[in-house]
């Protein structure tokens, strides 16, 4: 899979992210109506929503396999490395 690929899903998910993000702007009850900030499962336990969560899980899932395709893990990223290699 590449990374090409990906850029796809991702476009998808923005689309949808920003199509809700407008409707929350202009009215955050009414955007919240059908999708709250979060969600109590069965047991009672909140959960945090995510807009478009679905699209959102295939982008990861995307991505994650082109880093798999390379060797690598989201760890492999240091994402919260400063240029010395310590952490912020």
């Amino acid at each position: 899979m590449s990374s090409k690929h990906c850029e796809t899903v991702k476009e998808e998910y923005d689309k949808c992210f920003n199509m809700w993000l407008t409707a929350f702007l202009k009215d955050p009850s009414a955007a919240q109506s059908s999708d709250t900030t979060t969600q109590k499962t069965e047991s009672g336990i909140e959960e945090h929503f995510t807009p478009c969560k679905e699209l959102f899980d295939a982008y990861q899932a995307c991505l994650e396999d082109v880093l798999k395709d390379q060797g690598l893990t989201r760890d492999d990223l240091h994402l919260n490395d400063d240029k010395d290699g310590r952490n912020q």
